[in-house]
């Protein structure tokens, strides 16, 4: 007889990033440097090389794949891009932007003040999601912190 299996496992949330990576095994020192990511699992593969991994920044668990052309699994920088962001509330997002640009990361703005926290705005997309640097793979970060409850709805507005 078996247990009943939990549709959502522990320490995750309703959605999970999957991040398709180029060069999977040298991207999560990156993470761990840049966003103190915690690796929680890694899966090698034959050749040597990481299949997936996950790691925890926060609260929050990012699955890695590797890039895997053969499936359609590509990475940004294969791609030319992303259309995708995922925004971070931190404590402090001056302190974790200098972390991640002494990590690698590239900056695409400087940090700025507005309506929704210290945080930056894409030049020409003003919507919520903000951006403030690259990593190697080309994937663009946002980090944020939370100023008031009121972000939001000022957000709306813009």
């Amino acid at each position: 007889m078996s247990s009943a299996v939990k549709p959502i496992p522990d320490g995750h949330h309703t959605i999970t990033p999957h991040l398709v990576i180029r060069g999977l095994a040298e991207a999560i020192p990156f993470y761990e440097k840049a966003l103190g990511a915690v690796e929680i699992y890694r899966m090698p593969m034959p050749d040597g090389t990481v299949g997936h991994a996950e790691i925890r920044i926060g609260n929050s668990i990012v699955d890695l794949g590797a890039q895997a052309p053969d499936w359609e699994a590509l990475s940004p920088s294969t791609l030319g891009g992303s259309g995708v962001t995922i925004p971070m509330y931190v404590e402090d997002a001056d302190a974790l932007f200098a972390q991640a640009v002494e990590a690698g990361a590239t900056v695409k703005m400087p940090m700025m003040d507005a309506p929704w926290g210290r945080s930056l705005r894409q030049a020409d997309r003003p919507v919520r999601a903000r951006v403030v640097a690259r990593d190697p793979q080309g994937r663009p970060d946002a980090r944020r912190d939370h100023e008031s409850d009121d972000d939001l709805d000022v957000s709306r507005e813009c």
